[in-house]
Parts: C-alpha cells; sequence; structure tokens
C-alpha cells in the first residue's frame, strides 16, 4: 500500500530482485556524485516473490531545498513475457527449421535469394554448404525449362507473385542440383510476415522414388492391357485371320518396348534349324525373312 511505501522503515532495495541490488546501488552513487543514469531496465519482486520487470527512470531534483532522486519505475512484465515467449518460440522453430527431414528453406525479395536452409536442403541440393545456396535463387537451381515447356525463371516469379496475393501454393517443380543432376520435387511455399515486412518459406521434397513407383505401376498396367488385348484377339479370331493377329501382337508387343524388330521362329531340332515365321520391323529396320 502507498502507507508501506511512507513508512519509516521501508526500503526500497526490498523491492529488488537480489541480483539487481549491486546494479541499483551503483546507479545510486552516481547520481550521489551528481551524474545522471540512463534509464535502465530490472527485476523487481513482489510480496508473494513473484518477478516483475520495470524500467526506472531517475532524475537528480531538489526537494525542499535538499538534494533528490526522482525515480519512475514503468511496469513492462507483459511486454518481457511476450518477448520471453516469442524467444522461446523461435527457439523452438529454429530447432524444428534446423533438424526437419524435410529441406527448408526462405527467401525474401528482391533478389529471392535463398537467405537461410537447414541441412536437409543442403544435402538435396548437395551443396558444400548454406553459404553457397545462398548465392542463388529457386529458378538458377533449376534447368533452363520446367516439364510443360514454361521457362523456370517466368514460372517462378508468377508462382512468387501467387503466394504474395494468396499466402501459399502448393506445387511441382523440377530442381537442378549442383553436379549438374534433376530430380522432380513437391514444394509447399508460405508466405509469412514479420515485423511489418514478409519472407517465403518453402518446404522441398524430393519425389524420385514416388515418381519411379509410379511410372512402374503406370508400365505394368499398360503391360497387362496390351496382353489382354492380345489375349482377347487370339481368343476371338477366325483361323484364316491367326496370322494377321499374330503379326498385331508382335507389333504391339514392339511398341511397348521400343523395338524395332520382333519375330515368332519355328525351330526344327532334327536338323537344328530355326525358321522366321511371322515377323514385324519398324520402318528403319529391313526384315530379315
Amino acid at each position: 500500500t502507498r502507507q508501506e511505501f511512507y513508512a519509516s522503515q521501508f526500503n526500497f532495495l526490498s523491492l529488488m530482485h537480489p541480483e539487481e541490488i549491486p546494479r541499483v546501488l551503483r546507479n545510486f552513487r552516481e547520481h550521489q556524485k551528481g551524474r545522471e543514469v540512463p534509464p535502465y531496465e530490472y527485476r523487481m519482486l513482489t510480496q508473494k516473490g513473484d518477478v516483475i520487470y520495470g524500467i526506472l527512470t531517475s532524475k537528480l531534483i531538489r526537494s525542499r531545498g535538499a538534494p533528490a532522486i526522482l525515480g519512475i519505475v514503468t511496469d513492462i512484465t507483459e511486454r518481457k513475457k511476450a518477448e520471453e515467449k516469442l524467444i522461446e518460440s523461435e527457439a523452438q522453430y529454429r530447432t524444428f527449421f534446423e533438424n526437419s527431414k524435410d529441406a527448408l528453406m526462405t527467401l525474401e525479395p528482391p533478389s529471392w535469394r535463398f537467405n537461410s536452409a537447414n541441412r536437409a536442403m543442403v544435402d538435396m541440393f548437395r551443396a558444400r554448404n548454406k553459404e553457397q545456396l545462398f548465392k542463388y535463387n529457386p529458378w538458377t537451381l533449376s534447368p533452363r525449362l520446367q516439364p510443360d515447356g514454361i521457362l523456370s525463371k517466368q514460372k517462378a516469379k508468377k508462382i512468387l507473385k501467387m503466394v504474395a496475393l494468396k499466402g501459399y501454393h502448393f506445387f511441382e517443380w523440377t530442381h537442378r542440383r549442383f553436379d549438374g543432376t534433376t530430380f522432380p520435387a513437391e514444394i509447399l511455399l508460405s508466405k509469412v510476415k514479420k515485423d511489418r515486412k514478409f519472407f517465403f518459406q518453402a518446404t522441398i521434397r524430393d519425389i524420385t522414388e514416388r515418381r519411379l513407383a509410379e511410372d512402374a505401376v503406370a508400365h505394368r498396367a499398360h503391360f497387362d492391357a496390351i496382353m489382354t488385348r492380345i489375349s482377347n484377339r487370339f481368343a476371338t479370331t477366325d483361323p484364316e485371320d491367326i496370322d494377321t493377329a499374330i503379326e498385331t501382337a508382335l507389333r504391339s508387343a514392339s511398341q511397348f518396348v521400343s523395338a524395332e524388330r520382333s519375330f515368332v521362329a519355328q525351330a526344327d531340332f532334327g536338323l537344328k534349324r530355326w525358321s522366321i515365321t511371322h515377323e514385324w520391323c519398324s520402318s528403319r529396320t529391313p526384315s530379315i525373312r
């Protein structure tokens, strides 16, 4: 209460956190020497022992004809708690960023060069270190053209504009590593606001294995479809049309495996010879029949 402050036995230092007392006394002595002390931040204790934060602004004055110190304390406890939470949050984010198995990086205008990256990003692009990455932007670590035939630089800048307006974009992209090899990637690009500015964060996943698996499934499905079509044709073909059916089957099988020629041969083991009965050749390949 106010009465407690005005009591003769009241000691201002009793409000101080023990670690702050030496600094408060040091500043008090500076005032005694007639010197001004700039405002400073310090910790205090409530009667319950809770820590609160304040900024002490003190000034030399004269009161009733004698030197005195005017002190103004500004409570900044809530601000400090918010700062501590922010620092803790940023530390947690940094830990997640650095240890993520996904390649993570950030970039910002106007150069759009990468300005932070984690270890997974360095490994994915086979860079020597992060500093090597920071000399590049998304389109300079990409082939000249994307699979759809659009210039990487043109397409990347269009996506950046889209994210600036929309806030995020999820897309597939072909990147180029520092050793010259390319790989398909899946990217989530997000806009992050901080201190009245913004930057972009990208999560990049190499989808080479998934793409190979998808291609293998599609390849197998295509093969099964060809075999089914051939089997159905043989099952419904009249005997006089069997030669045409065989040649059609040879053509389909050859085109599937990109062969220039395929044939059916009849072996005579007694005479130790074989003869071609049916053949299909591409337009560039002469017949051997």
